[in-house]
């Protein structure tokens, strides 16, 4: 009975942990999409001969390698 009540609080605390890792990834992401858009509304991704934006481009780079990172964390702490 008492490894049932240890795994079943283990499973517990792994699902949590996965889950505030999802909300800060999805935190993360409207937090960049969001300097993205203003970065763009502003005009500030455009050099003077460009027509094309960069920030967003170099935004999702930049979640993307935020997201490899903690996945690489979680990974080497469980």
């Amino acid at each position: 009975m008492n490894q049932i009540r240890l795994f079943a609080q283990s499973a517990l605390v792994s699902v949590m942990g996965m889950g505030m890792v999802f909300a800060f990834l999805l935190l993360l992401i409207c937090v960049v999409r969001c300097v993205g858009a203003l970065v763009s509304s502003f005009g500030w991704d455009r050099g003077p001969d460009e027509g094309v934006g960069a920030a967003v481009p170099a935004g999702g780079a930049l979640a993307a390698a935020i997201a490899v990172a903690v996945h690489e964390k979680a990974r080497s702490t469980s």
